[in-house]
């Protein structure tokens, strides 16, 4: 977008990338009286500013999110991102770790350092312990981090700062070589797999590694879709996001011939039911331990929230509170409400979409302990992300004929959404909303 582009457009206020920290003035004086404004930063391939823009107090109770990276210059085939954001900075770390210490002193007890490419931050493992280290922080997450980030020197920083949660994030994108090396992405699997392996020799068996995975890279094929679906269940990811690849006009792949629609949809939808799977396994495996949640919220008598491994779960309450730290022994697994209420059109587009994704709810409730013991008893087993099957197979079969079909109807919905995002970038009309 240009300045001029604003002003065809009748924006009141329009910046470019690192001016964000310039809005609460722009937006007063405009609300006074002064004329429109409109600066684009055309430079920010060259900036190496940093946009200044912070809060005086975290407006979430539980958990704050804290930039401290803009910028990528790793330019992927299929990404436009360091075309807008531009080139890689880092926040003063001073100035980091004093917006930290002001959100621990404000009551919020959890932070997640973020950032366009985290791992380009000048200094990371010295943050880590410098944030890691404030006397009221109760836990340090990473938003994400490419997995070419994380060395040495960061898993030791990370070991060594108790705060930090057992969890990171890596961005894999796809298990195929050559679908790796055409998106430009600088690593092969088998380099991923060992980056993975020594995360949980320095973090511990109760790492969770969650991945963002992109299904129908024009370059790939069903052999290399194949790989994918090999390779995400050999590394033991828990959860996974996935998605269809969509294009980016101005990038390499754009100009690449895609994947036809509807081997796109097919490979979707069997990508998030081994998705589903490989998360309701990583929940699994800790059913009847021990396990500790910080209280986001409490709710009928349920306190709820994320276990340090970033595993949703509740439990009685019995007096807990909002930011307590709350330990609990998980007895079953919940995620498919909607599907086992009948609604799931419902579910597909409000609140409980993610639930029906799998999220991988974790229940401590003595209802559902009664339940585990019983279908125990029965012999039958807890299948799909929390559907407890008490018949010995006819109802789990229907049940899982139920889930394939939400995974078909999800893979709709996201390619519908793709095909009007791409006539709206042929048009030409949402460049810059794209970017």
């Amino acid at each position: 977008m240009t300045a001029r582009d604003a002003e065809e457009l009748g924006l009141d206020i329009a910046i470019g990338n690192r001016r964000k920290y310039t809005l609460p003035r722009l937006v007063a004086e405009r609300l006074a009286g002064a004329p429109r404004f409109h600066e684009i930063n055309e430079k920010i391939m060259t900036d190496e500013s940093w946009d200044a823009l912070s809060l005086d107090r975290p407006r979430l109770h539980t958990r704050a999110f804290l930039k401290v990276q803009d910028g990528c210059a790793h330019y992927c085939a299929y990404c436009i991102v360091p075309f807008v954001r531009g080139k890689p900075v880092s926040r003063p770390m001073d100035e980091a770790v004093e917006e930290a210490r002001r959100i621990t002193e404000s009551g919020c007890p959890e932070i997640v350092l973020t950032g366009i490419h985290l791992g380009l931050y000048e200094n990371l493992p010295e943050l880590v312990r410098r944030i890691g280290g404030l006397p009221k922080l109760k836990r340090l997450r990473f938003g994400s981090i490419e997995p070419f980030a994380v060395d040495e020197a960061l898993l030791a920083a990370l070991a060594e700062t108790p705060a930090f949660c057992e969890h990171l994030h890596m961005p894999l994108q796809s298990g195929d070589a050559g679908v790796l090396a055409d998106m430009r992405r600088g690593y092969a699997p088998e380099e991923f797999a060992k980056v993975a392996e020594r995360a949980r020799a320095a973090l511990g068996d109760e790492l969770h590694i969650s991945t963002d995975l992109m299904i129908g890279f024009p370059t790939e094929s069903r052999a290399a879709f194949r790989n994918s679906m090999d390779f995400i269940k050999s590394v033991g990811f828990g959860k996974i996001h996935v998605f269809p690849y969509s294009p980016r006009g101005g990038t390499k792949a754009a100009a690449m011939p895609p994947v036809p629609e509807a081997e796109l949809k097919e490979r979707t939808a069997e990508a998030l039911e081994a998705a589903a799977e490989l998360h309701e396994k990583f929940c699994v495996r800790r059913l009847g331990r021990d396990i500790t949640i910080l209280t986001e919220e409490i709710k009928n008598g349920a306190a709820r929230g994320l276990t340090r491994n970033y595993i949703r779960a509740e439990a009685p309450a019995r007096g807990a509170r909002v930011n307590e730290e709350l330990t609990l022994t998980p007895r079953a697994i919940r995620g498919r409400d909607a599907l086992r209420r009948g609604d799931a059109e419902r579910g597909l587009l409000g609140r409980n979409f993610r639930n029906i994704g799998g999220r991988g709810i974790f229940n401590g409730s003595v209802k559902n302990s009664r339940r585990v013991r019983r279908d125990a008893r029965r012999g039958t087993a807890a299948r799909g992300r929390g559907i407890f099957i008490r018949g010995r197979g006819r109802r789990g079969a229907r049940g899982r004929r139920r889930i394939r079909s939400f995974a078909a109807r999800r893979a709709d919905w996201i390619l519908a959404r793709i095909r009007r995002a791409g006539e709206e970038l042929r048009l030409g009309g949402t460049r810059a909303r794209t970017a």
